[in-house]
């Protein structure tokens, strides 16, 4: 393969060189893992890493959290330690497809596919391969139940890929560019998470505070909150609002909604599709205004205002205003209360909200005008906040989609490759 004069890069356009490789040939090792018994202490915490499909992040392993001991590599004949740069996919699950390029010696579990031992493909090009052709793979697993990506699917795959020298200066140069876009994508998230981070306080500071910093204060009695405005009042919210679960939660499933579609939302504990689970042709409820908040799971505590004709499915409940009050302010209020809630709550229990721990909590309310006011303050920020967000996340979808395009491109011979990308290859594999 000739360097172009002028432009110094090396043209793969032509293919000409090209060849197939079937994963089972063009790697020496491919296997998997096992669990073993979690009832036996003596099998964990040792010095040999035991990677878990959610520690792929399709990048290099840098954290491995969990370990297992020589001990149990001994007595589990399917515990193989995989060396460094070993390519690593995740074959079912919430991480089916993810990837990863072992960073040291390690061991898996059988959610893993390793390829180790590399022959006629370089595993970083195979890595990049494997991300472009993700979503086929998984179509291939695709069954009559949950996506499993079998390992024999992933040996019988066919990649088809240049001589060595060129599959190795394709790795580098997407390793630079990629590298590159996802320090773009990293940074944007960062303000995105920035962005989250301050409107937490901005909420905090004006559902606890008020708005007007020089009015008299005094002690809440609620120590994570501190002082309040002195004409603030302090009472429970179930003076303020009543709870109810749905009415006829247990009917309204996933099979149910399907068969009787309408123009009625039924909220879930669900939080995708702003809580909505479905929309069916009659509803339980016809409010003014009230509360939804789920009840359950990791996204326990996520509230919303609701407003008109629907119908609530399980693991959520409604809060109904019992006096009048501005029901948008007391939701800000509660994002504010939950949150800490949901800090206090050990990582090993299922998180929950009953409706007698909501009769314990305590509001602090202002007069009725000062409520409209604050909640009023906090839409608008928040209005001008969406927009900011949908921007930036505008931004980061289009530069992962640049990712992916720049990604199968390469590792389908569409681009040319620069010749530093070759020169950063080993002297013994540059082409001649």
């Amino acid at each position: 393969m000739k360097v172009c004069e002028q432009s110094q890069r090396h043209s793969i356009s032509t293919r000409k060189d090209w060849s197939v490789h079937k994963l089972s040939h063009a790697f020496g090792l491919i296997g998997s893992g096992t669990t073993p018994a979690s009832s036996e202490e003596s099998f964990y915490g040792g010095e040999v890493p035991w990677l878990n499909t959610g520690d792929l992040t399709d990048g290099e392993v840098i954290e491995i959290p969990k370990t297992v001991t020589e001990e149990a590599v001994q007595r589990f004949s399917a515990l193989k330690v995989y060396p460094a740069e070993s390519l690593v996919i995740a074959l079912y699950g919430a991480t089916i497809g993810k990837l990863g390029i072992l960073n040291r010696p390690a061991s898996v579990n059988q959610a893993c596919c390793v390829l180790a031992e590399p022959r006629t493909l370089d595993s970083k090009f195979t890595f990049y391969w494997l991300w472009s052709s993700r979503q086929q793979i998984i179509e291939l697993a695709k069954g009559g139940g949950q996506p499993n990506i079998s390992q024999e699917t992933v040996r019988q795959l066919r990649v088809e890929a240049p001589p060595l020298p060129t599959q190795k200066a394709i790795a580098n140069f997407l390793d630079r560019k990629t590298a590159a876009i996802d320090a773009l994508i990293e940074k944007k998230e960062k303000l995105l998470a920035l962005l989250a981070e301050k409107r937490s306080a901005l909420i905090n500071q004006a559902v606890t505070k008020g708005l007007n910093p020089n009015v008299p204060m005094k002690d809440s009695g609620i120590p994570w909150i501190g002082e309040i405005p002195e004409h603030w009042v302090r009472k429970r919210l179930k003076y303020y609002f009543g709870f109810e679960k749905g009415r006829n939660a247990q009917e309204l499933t996933a099979t149910y909604i399907a068969e009787n579609p309408g123009a009625y939302p039924v909220y879930s504990g669900q939080t995708e599709n702003e809580g909505v689970m479905g929309r069916i042709h009659s509803f339980a409820y016809d409010l003014k205004e009230a509360i939804f908040t789920t009840t359950v799971g990791a996204k326990v505590m996520t509230s919303r205002v609701v407003r008109g004709q629907f119908s609530l499915s399980q693991n959520c409940l409604v809060m109904i205003p019992r006096v009048i009050i501005d029901v948008p302010f007391v939701n800000y209020q509660l994002e504010t209360i939950f949150r800490h809630e949901r800090a206090g709550i050990p990582s090993h229990m299922q998180p929950s909200l009953r409706v007698d721990d909501l009769r314990k909590y305590d509001l602090l309310v202002p007069p009725e005008s000062e409520q409209r006011a604050i909640s009023k303050y906090l839409r608008e920020a928040e209005e001008k906040r969406v927009q900011i967000v949908r921007a930036i996340s505008e931004q980061v979808i289009a530069l992962k989609e640049y990712r992916q395009s720049l990604i199968t491109a390469a590792v389908t011979g569409q681009l040319e490759i620069p010749a530093e990308d070759y020169e950063a290859t080993p002297t013994e594999d540059r082409p001649s």
